[in-house]
């Protein structure tokens, strides 16, 4: 009966807590600013403080501003959009590793509705454990098993994703279990996944793919601080084996940076719109590139799948909108928002919020509609899973300084069915691409 109270307060606490030692603070703010913010002080302000005097004078247990302050900010981050969330000051600076290309853990993105209690997988990090064994993104994590303290947490009783952050990463080498149910098929699946340091690399596989025609491939698997330099460094090592032409592979990449985006835009378009941006209080920004296209006008193909999001969206977008190359595989997940981080008073951590949306260069919203293919090569679940695994072999000639993996591939399934996948959309790219150097008069 205890604990049922609890949740019952807390719920409140997350509805309507705000600390009182800051609450007249804001209401000062808005009087000042003009007679709008009247209907502030009336309808929200006012309401609230009578909440939190209601939970002070009469909640079972005594209970503290912080409290009442984390459960407002999670509550009204729920209120907003999927990506808009409170950050607690404790995982600040796990969020800044996060887009510096390394950290610790199963390689995994995990907004958590503080509301529904629902910890969602928004992106699994290609090459990371999470990924190279079949965790999705939309995948909701139920249960998570910690092998190291043998503890049992089911994610309806997590009060923050900070708490499921917690739990997930551990001790490199140590082990966990996630019961996930896939947003696809609903059905139930149990992984076993051994920590790891993540460290993502700018460019996962490089290579000639096709000796005949001398067609290169690049897979990058996100965008942060040192795609463009690992990217850089493939195309230079390709150009010099001899590559005519060249395939991007951006398929499961989440995205990252947006100027990462930008700057790995302008390696192939010179004078071009990339993006724009605007939002409610955001005046509009247009980026646009000013490099010179390192591949000289050589045909490009770029991949993408229903799992390609934010920057990988913005380089597809820039590419089909400019004509620079030809997009194949699947429409993109269709996030094209902004996402801000700004601090709180009082060190109590930060919001990230929305801010404004994404543009393509045609003035073409990314958000929830993403970015079409020029030519669709659709995937089935299953195929999509098997596809993961395969991209997740790692091609170590651009991760200086790290110790390279062992050849079995840590936690990869190996089965004969996995061996003989045949990735239709690749195999759709190199036509493609065999195609784009006859008609342009560079074949042999």
């Amino acid at each position: 009966m205890k604990t049922m109270i609890q949740r019952k307060g807390l719920v409140v606490g997350i509805v309507l807590g705000f600390a009182l030692g800051i609450f007249l603070g804001p209401i000062v703010a808005f009087s000042d600013r003009g007679n709008g913010n009247n209907d502030w002080q009336e309808e929200f302000f006012f309401p609230l403080l009578g909440a939190v005097r209601l939970i002070q004078n009469h909640y079972i247990e005594e209970v503290t501003p912080q409290q009442l302050l984390r459960g407002a900010y999670n509550g009204m981050m729920s209120e907003l959009d999927r990506y808009s969330s409170y950050i607690p000051e404790e995982r600040l600076e796990q969020f800044e590793e996060d887009t510096h290309g390394e950290f610790g853990g199963l390689g995994i993105q995990i907004p958590f509705d503080p509301l529904q209690k629902i910890l969602r997988v928004e992106e699994p990090i290609p090459g990371t454990p999470a990924f190279r064994q079949g965790v999705m993104a939309r995948d909701i994590i139920t249960d998570i098993y910690d092998y190291p303290t043998d503890t049992h947490h089911k994610a309806a009783d997590l009060e923050s994703v900070h708490d499921a952050v917690r739990i997930l990463r551990g001790d490199v080498g140590t082990k966990v279990r996630i019961t996930v149910i896939h947003e696809d098929t609903g059905q139930e699946e149990e992984f076993t996944i051994t920590r790891e340091t993540i460290t993502i690399p700018g460019v996962q596989t490089a290579g000639i793919i096709d000796e005949t025609w001398s067609i290169g491939y690049i897979y990058v698997p996100t965008f942060h601080e040192r795609t463009i330099e690992d990217l850089r460094k493939a195309v230079i090592e390709l150009q010099e084996s001899g590559m005519r032409g060249l395939i991007l592979d951006f398929r499961f990449n989440p995205g990252g940076l947006l100027s990462s985006a930008i700057d790995v835009s302008g390696m192939f378009m010179e004078d071009a719109v990339v993006v724009s941006t605007e939002g409610r209080r955001t005046p509009q920004e247009i980026f646009e590139t000013k490099t010179p296209d390192v591949l000289t006008a050589a045909p490009l193909i770029v991949l993408v799948n229903s799992y390609s999001a934010s920057a990988s969206e913005i380089f597809a977008g820039a590419i089909k909108d400019n004509n620079r190359g030809l997009i194949i595989g699947e429409t993109t997940f269709g996030k094209g928002s902004v996402q801000t981080v700004r601090p709180l008073q009082n060190r109590a951590g930060a919001l990230k919020l929305t801010t404004a949306a994404y543009y393509t260069p045609a003035g073409v919203s990314i958000e929830e509609q993403g970015v079409k293919p020029h030519i669709e090569v659709l995937l089935s679940d299953e195929e999509n899973r098997r596809l993961a695994r395969k991209l997740s072999e790692r091609d170590d000639r651009f991760r200086d300084g790290e110790d390279e993996k062992d050849g079995d591939g840590g936690d990869v399934p190996s089965s004969e069915e996995e061996n003989d996948f045949e990735d239709i959309q690749l195999i759709r790219a190199v036509d493609v691409l065999k195609g784009l150097l006859i008609s342009g008069g560079m074949s042999d």
